[in-house]
């Protein structure tokens, strides 16, 4: 198992964790055996917290198009993952 897991009983939940996903920890997993049936498990819902974008690119100055000047602004930063397997 990479990262840390946890199990909700009170929500019927498995929760694993990949506190650090970066070039040298690209990819991560995790293996349980339990009693049951395979569509026990489905739906499985993921989700996915980054606190800044892959690449680090963030908007330092917004102006107005016509005369240049400042614009208060705010910006909501949203990482998407491309895809991911259940095997």
């Amino acid at each position: 198992m990479d990262g840390e897991y946890k199990h909700d009983s009170r929500r019927n939940i498995l929760e694993w964790c990949l506190p650090v996903i970066d070039a040298n920890n690209k990819t991560g997993s995790l293996e349980f055996s339990i009693a049951g049936q395979p569509n026990d498990f489905f739906p499985v819902s993921l989700s996915f917290v980054s606190k800044r974008n892959y690449c680090d690119i963030q908007v330092t100055k917004v102006t107005h198009v016509d005369d240049d000047s400042s614009i208060r602004f705010s910006s909501e930063t949203s990482f998407v993952v491309d895809k991911y397997e259940i095997l």
